[in-house]
């Protein structure tokens, strides 16, 4: 069995056990994601900063990290946040985000694996502008359901893909935002090359209407340097989380 099916076996009996209605209407009002996204011509890179753990990968990051900690050197840089709130995992949680959506009025991404409407309701209560919906992971008809479903409550999705094939079907349930993975869910491997030789197979006029985010493997200004022009965004984590300084990354990397 692969991570990726062992993690979404685990989400399938976490979503059974989640009892607790959610009534009423969230108090907090949503920042526009993709709009916070957007890159304008000649404008630069925008970040959306991931506060991140641990991972399958990687190991313990920083397994005592506070958010509050993270938000406050994140705020400087970022135009939106990524919160991981898978606990076996990634050692997030749903309160995660609420405590992020507390202390930033920056759109707030939950990073999880989605798998239910459910899900997403709940990632709204607690502060969300956007959730993950990874194409491996589901049919076609359930990541058209669970796009319809984050529209209900005026949501948006970042709707991951690691291959040509997978971004077929993200353009076919009409994915606003798309991001490309570089790591191999088989192996864990990372090729930065992945993010240009998928999204090349898109017409210039498809660019133009998509939000394109570029995901995992970017550390250094030479690896951000091999982004195209179209990309809008890249999300980032791990490259934060294993230095000893995350705001002297943060300068270096996003620093004006």
């Amino acid at each position: 069995m692969s991570v990726l099916h062992e993690i979404i076996e685990q989400r399938k009996k976490d979503v059974a056990a989640l009892k607790k209605e959610l009534s009423g209407n969230p108090e907090k009002n949503l920042t526009d994601f993709a709009a916070a996204l957007r890159r304008e011509p000649e404008a630069k890179l925008n970040l959306i900063a991931e506060i991140k753990r641990k991972s399958p990968s990687q190991g313990d990051l920083k397994p005592v990290l506070k958010v509050e900690e993270a938000v406050n050197f994140y705020e400087p840089y970022a135009s939106a946040l990524s919160v991981l709130t898978e606990p076996h995992y990634f050692n997030g949680s749903i309160e995660d985000l609420s405590t992020a959506s507390r202390l930033t009025d920056k759109p707030l991404l939950r990073k999880d694996f989605i798998i239910d409407a459910l899900q997403i309701r709940e990632a709204r209560f607690h502060g969300a502008s956007a959730y993950l919906l990874i194409v491996a992971a589901l049919s076609k008809s359930q990541l058209a359901e669970l796009l319809h479903a984050g529209q209900e409550w005026n949501m948006q999705a970042l709707v991951e893909v690691h291959n040509e094939r997978e971004l077929e079907t993200a353009m076919q349930v009409n994915a606003a935002i798309i991001g490309v993975n570089n790591r191999d869910l088989g192996t864990l491997s990372i090729d930065i090359s992945t993010v240009q030789r998928v999204f090349s197979q898109l017409s210039q006029e498809e660019k133009n209407r998509l939000i394109m985010v570029a995901e995992s493997g970017y550390k250094t200004k030479e690896d951000l340097a091999t982004l195209p022009d179209y990309i809008d965004a890249v999300l980032m984590g791990t490259a934060f989380m294993e230095v000893a300084s995350p705001v002297n990354k943060l300068q270096e990397l996003f620093g004006t």
